[in-house]
């Protein structure tokens, strides 16, 4: 079940350094050289998604596989999270 959940963490993970990596970049792109139409987002797309992707779901099974935590406690932090970042999702796709 530890699997499981790991996984799941590393799924949950990878969706958020992605996001986060990408935009993180786009906006430091933007600030180097604003006077590009596109290239912000395109930058931060192409390099931040697949860093995010693969450090977020590696951080992701980490966390989970080493953690000491009671498999009731890892599920309702697994549950949490992704609470958390559907509640940001749908922010970001009202607000965009």
């Amino acid at each position: 079940m530890r699997v499981v959940l790991a996984i799941l963490a590393g799924i949950i993970g990878a969706i958020a350094g992605a996001g986060s990596l990408s935009f993180l970049l786009a906006c430091i792109i933007d600030a180097i050289e604003p006077s590009r139409e596109g290239m912000s987002g395109l930058g931060g797309f192409f390099i931040g998604v697949p860093v995010g992707v693969v450090v977020g779901f590696g951080l992701g099974l980490w966390l989970v596989l080493r953690s000491k935590a009671s498999l009731a406690r890892i599920t309702a932090c697994l549950v949490a999270a992704a609470a958390l970042a559907a509640a940001a999702g749908i922010y970001a796709w009202e607000n965009g």
